[in-house]
């Protein structure tokens, strides 16, 4: 099949860029970004005496899917030894994915959280092929799922976008094709949930399009569907009401300047990016990308709200809970260069998806919701 060949492809151009971030070697520890100093350093050295770490300024966020990796329940010690651990804690299946495929043998996370990377990028690219199949566009619009270079930091880094992506696009397939057994919805919508809190919002929009635009659909049939939809939401719920038993606090503690209120964050970080222009060599090079950088996001997102005037579709409707994420993101989000790729990946994936599918024959506010409707009797 063109899309599994397609897929590959991605997938290769994912593996290269992990091993040119290591001068051309798979290095699986290294992509963990663990400081040696740190607290957690001593288990990972215990656990495998070769283990890569790096300086203290490349520490990020892979350390805390690999201790989810190690101790996905948090009954252990190793949960005790990451910052924030609460929140860490909130969103655990990339981590508890580690554990299960690694058997719980703490030596092999690294080089499972390097599967779960590449097999995101193959996944999420096959799936997105098959999606733009469905809506007679060519497969090898599937490679759009990498034309976003947060995905590919997000694969050097261990961290969870390349899966959550994957499950976005595979979720969204599946609620297209009206005739998905309700169990697979369901199943999606629990990863989604546990892989990343943001993904609540997707599963509400995609709802809403539901209740809105499909009610010709069966009772029965219909009220299975949005069960199954929003299956994951209850699910971490209760998750959450285990981590506070655990951590006697919700997961939910945001450091400051993360998250706040919208567009306040971005205009902080546009006077940031103003004065940093003016600063040292180094400060004025991250300062002279800031602007354009976030302009560029801004224009992306105003396209698709002004796009959805004329044929507002169950792909709009994802996308804008995403871009209200996004323009609610604080100004730490918004200056630093790796935060700028990563944190826009799904909202800019999704917008730039709304636009592309918007050229199709068959997708479109009146013709979508009838071809929905007619696909259900």
């Amino acid at each position: 099949m063109r899309e599994v060949k397609i897929a590959l492809l991605g997938v290769l151009g994912a593996f290269l860029a992990l091993i040119a971030a290591t001068n051309w070697r798979l290095v699986p520890s290294a992509y963990i970004h663990m400081f040696s100093g740190e607290p957690y350093g001593t288990l990972a050295r215990a656990a495998d005496a070769n283990f890569a770490f790096v300086n203290n300024v490349s520490h990020y966020d892979g350390v805390y899917y690999y201790a989810i990796g190690i101790d996905p329940l948090a009954t252990s010690r190793a949960h005790q030894l990451i910052d924030q651990a609460p929140y860490r804690y909130g969103h655990p299946l990339h981590g508890w994915l580690a554990y299960l495929l690694s058997f719980g043998n703490a030596k092999f996370v690294p080089l499972v959280l390097v599967f779960l990377s590449l097999a995101g990028v193959g996944v999420g690219i096959y799936y997105l092929s098959k999606l733009a199949m469905h809506f007679e566009l060519s497969p090898w619009l599937g490679l759009l799922f990498i034309a976003n270079p947060g995905i590919y930091y997000a694969a050097i880094n261990s961290t969870t976008e390349t899966i959550g992506m994957a499950l976005v696009v595979t979720f969204l397939y599946f609620v297209v094709k009206n005739e998905t057994k309700a169990w697979i919805l369901m199943l999606l919508s629990i990863f989604l949930c546990l892989d990343k809190e943001q993904y609540v919002i997707l599963i509400l929009t995609v709802l809403i399009y539901e209740i809105a635009f499909n009610r010709k659909i069966l009772f029965e049939k219909r009220m299975i569907r949005l069960i199954s939809i929003i299956a994951g939401i209850p699910v971490l719920s209760v998750w959450y009401v285990y981590i506070k038993g655990v951590f006697h606090v919700f997961p939910n503690h945001y450091q400051t300047g993360v998250f706040g209120a919208p567009f306040v964050g971005w205009i902080k970080a546009f006077e940031y990016g103003n004065s940093l222009q003016n600063g040292s060599f180094d400060q004025s090079q991250i300062g002279s990308l800031i602007i354009p950088v976030l302009f560029f996001f801004l224009t992306i997102y105003l396209f698709v709200i002004v796009h959805s005037f004329k044929n507002l579709n169950l792909f709009h409707f994802v996308a804008f809970g995403q871009i209200a994420i996004s323009l609610c993101q604080g100004w730490v989000n918004l200056i630093y260069p790796h935060e700028i790729l990563r944190e826009q990946i799904v909202s800019l994936s999704l917008s730039v998806l709304t636009l592309v599918l918007a050229q199709s024959p068959r997708i479109g506010s009146v013709a979508f919701r009838r071809r929905v409707i007619d696909s259900a009797h």
